[in-house]
């Protein structure tokens, strides 16, 4: 049935025809090498190859080959399964991978897991190279990664993790700035959520990524001062401005609107 024929069709035919081409040419050559028993891993060991079925249809399906003799006869027993479900489950299981990669490297995201016991963190390769490491030197002990948060965020950022491990908070997502290997300091977002806990509850592990987010903040940053500065300008010539929402009619007015307006 796994091949698609009936018993009657496949008696004492030979079993090159339930395979393609290309292994039914090298058949006899492997029975020849397994009689001699020159090619030993043949023989009593679980191999995946490609068998064809009825319809013509290739599939890939693990096989067992044992050999008995009787008398000065020699037979060959095979046990074959189908795994075609397992083949693409890896397969799509690989492209999923493929794609996640592509995705985490277009985005510059990053994997990091804290053990909360010890205090080591461990970075993936993209994680460590957002400042300029390798994840090897990063997990080598030789690097303090806590100090390379910028001085005035680290007790900030320290807390909300503590806040996080003991429950306090439902959820870490955090953003502060960390120094590069040569100097330059990134924004980064950190996002976690609890991958182990112990016997009796309490977290010993967390999982989470990295993302830079340094274009963003910039350019966040940039609008900050921009408004700061239009503000400046109004206040000195004791103007103002103001912008509706076409869809909503919500109005928006500066503060020099509302120092116009005496309010």
């Amino acid at each position: 049935e796994i091949f698609g024929y009936k018993s009657q069709d496949v008696l004492g035919r030979n079993i090159k025809m339930l395979m393609p081409p290309a292994s039914a040419d090298k058949h006899d050559q492997y029975i020849s090498e397994a009689k001699s028993d020159v090619e030993r891993h043949i023989i009593g060991r679980t191999r995946t190859i490609s068998a064809r079925k009825a319809d013509g249809t290739d599939f890939p399906v693990e096989i067992s080959i044992s050999r008995f003799t009787q008398g000065d006869q020699t037979y060959f027993c095979g046990v074959v399964r189908d795994i075609s479900d397992i083949v693409k489950a890896n397969n799509d299981l690989a492209e999923q991978k493929r794609t996640l990669d592509l995705t985490m490297e277009g985005g510059r995201i990053g994997t990091w897991s804290f053990h909360v016991m010890s205090g080591q963190i461990d970075f993936c390769e993209r994680s460590a190279a957002l400042l300029g490491y390798s994840a090897e030197e990063l997990g080598a002990g030789g690097l303090n990664w806590y100090r390379m948060i910028e001085p005035s965020q680290y007790e900030r950022v320290m807390e909300e993790l503590r806040a996080f491990i003991v429950g306090d908070t439902h959820a870490f997502e955090t953003e502060y700035k960390m120094q590069k290997r040569t100097g330059d300091w990134i924004w980064v977002q950190s996002r976690a959520t609890v991958s182990d806990r112990d016997a009796q509850g309490f977290v010993t592990r967390l999982t989470g990524l990295h993302f830079d987010i340094t274009e963003r903040k910039s350019s966040e940053l940039e609008t900050i001062e921009n408004n700061r500065q239009l503000e400046l300008a109004e206040t000195v010539a004791e103007m103002g401005h103001w912008s509706m929402d076409g869809a909503t009619g919500e109005l928006y007015w500066s503060e020099g609107i509302y120092r116009i307006h005496g309010l």
